[in-house]
């Protein structure tokens, strides 16, 4: 029997394994891919997203999310995040990210990772894979595949509310690092590449951002798959492609997925109101940010940082199952704003705890009063 098992090892999925871990839990992370990291490996999402306050670069929650971040700013040779219009980002490398995990991982000694293993079956006495007894599960799977095998409600988006995926790759051996003036020059060529139809209409939402360091290039595109095509044509038509090598990601980063409804549904209205709660376990400061189209992004700014209660982690049906990061329960507007990665930290962080405060205690998640998760 251990105490919490964690499935899915995105960055909510790390966050929770090692905070139960910290918490003195025994500790398993089921992965079903043969890497840890989720979209910011697999699917080379290269920004940390919602670390920070709406409108200055301090951390918004503490805890693992500051290690990590701090950790990829040392490692990346970063000095600080970037200003982005009205936000701040933190710029990662996915490889560096995914040997940042590993050794944060390896550093546990109440936690085992398994990679290669997908949930394939869960009993409601919390038996998974038959093999696997656990006193309380998180799922971080994405696309909350916990509550799918155990025939717990969820809830989708409409069709006209659904997130277009990311397309991305990373572009290696670029003759140089990519300047605002190449920007332009670029985007001049895709426009006439598009009006000339050799290129699809799509392309018009290319997106380039340099990496740390080198002369490399990260490319993405909103619900499209016409990256090696682009890349083809800016290798024949811009000199800083010239004999550059595409490598699209393993995997589309999903923004759209199956969430748990759970004791509390998050909603947009509550985040534009930057409302709190009595069981907030995390804030959210990431604006809604809606890609329903290939044009690009849509912003809608919390005025102030706003609360994600515990109740939203929680399955009313399943005591002692929590979640985190994308599949939380939350409306279409809510999940917009916090299924980015730094906010995925926070909240697989507290699922953590308060799983191994379950298992310890076979109570909900506070003790006389005292709750297990940092003053946020």
């Amino acid at each position: 029997m251990t105490d919490v098992t964690v499935i899915g090892a995105g960055s909510a999925g790390i966050a929770a394994a090692l905070a139960a871990a910290r918490a003195g839990a025994s500790t398993i992370l089921l992965e079903s891919s043969n890497q840890l990291g989720g979209q910011g490996t697999h699917a080379l999402v290269h920004t940390f997203c919602g670390l920070y306050h709406n409108d200055r670069p301090e951390y918004l929650n503490p805890g693992i999310p500051v290690e990590i971040a701090e950790a990829m700013l040392s490692r990346s040779g970063q000095s600080a995040p970037e200003r982005m219009g009205k936000v701040y980002v933190l710029h990662q490398e996915p490889a560096i990210y995914a040997d940042l995990l590993q050794s944060l991982c390896a550093n546990e000694p109440n936690l085992e990772v398994y990679l290669h293993s997908p949930l394939e079956t869960i009993s409601g006495n919390y038996l998974i894979n038959g093999e696997l007894h656990t006193r309380t599960i998180v799922d971080t799977t994405g696309n909350a595949l916990v509550a799918q095998a155990l025939g717990a409600p969820t809830q989708t988006s409409p069709k006209d509310q659904q997130q277009q995926p990311a397309q991305i790759a990373e572009v290696t051996n670029l003759k140089e690092r990519l300047t605002p003036s190449d920007r332009l020059q670029i985007a001049a060529l895709l426009v006439r590449a598009v009006k000339n139809e050799q290129l699809p209409q799509s392309a018009l939402g290319t997106h380039l951002r340099n990496a740390t360091t080198g002369n490399r290039a990260f490319l993405t595109l909103d619900g499209s798959k016409a990256i090696s095509e682009i890349h083809t044509y800016l290798a024949a038509h811009h000199p800083a492609f010239a004999g550059s090598t595409c490598h699209p990601a393993k995997s589309q980063g999903q923004r759209e997925s199956t969430r748990w409804r759970g004791t509390y549904t998050l909603t947009a209205a509550d985040l534009l109101a930057a409302r709190r709660f009595p069981d907030d376990i995390a804030l959210a400061s990431w604006p809604l940010e809606t890609r329903y189209t290939t044009k690009g992004p849509k912003f809608q700014h919390l005025p102030a940082p706003a609360g994600i209660p515990l109740r939203a982690l929680t399955s009313p049906q399943f005591p002692g199952i929590f979640t985190a990061g994308r599949c939380l329960s939350a409306d279409p507007g809510a999940h917009a704003s916090i299924r980015v990665i730094g906010t995925a930290l926070a909240t697989g962080q507290a699922a953590g705890f308060h799983a191994a405060a379950f298992a310890r205690e076979k109570a909900p998640s506070t003790r006389n009063g005292v709750r297990y998760f940092p003053e946020i």
